[in-house]
Order: C-alpha cells, then structure tokens, then sequence
C-alpha cells in the first residue's frame, strides 16, 4: 500500500513539475513555478465548469423534450 501511495505521489509530482516547465526567457525557480501552475489549475476549472454548464443545459433540454412528448 504504501508502495502505491508513494507511487501516485511521485507521479503527481512529475506531472506538476513538467506541468510547470518555463518557456524560454522565464524564471524557473519555485516560485514561479509554482505560479504557473496556479494559473493551470484556475484554467482547467473554469474549462471543466463551462464543460459542466454545457452538459447541464444539454440534458435540461432532452428532459424537457422528453417530458413535453409525453404530456
């Protein structure tokens, strides 16, 4: 167990640190890095909140014209 726990924390972090990798001319220190991803993070969630709201009005939709069919 604590071979996969230590696993997926160390895939993670992989994953953050390229994530987080400069383009050519920034900083590449923590900090920065650290800001990259913060910024990443706040894109994918508003990315997965606007996916979300499509979902939502997509099946509002069907509902209502499964329901208005059946009345």
């Amino acid at each position: 167990m604590k071979l996969l726990s230590g696993l997926i924390v160390g895939l993670v972090g992989y994953a953050a640190w390229t994530l987080s990798e400069p383009a050519p001319g920034e900083s590449g220190d923590a900090k920065a890095r650290l800001e990259r991803l913060k910024t990443e993070w706040k894109r994918a969630r508003q990315h997965g909140r606007a996916a979300g709201e499509v979902k939502r009005l997509e099946m509002e939709a069907e509902f209502e014209g499964i329901f208005r069919q059946t009345t």
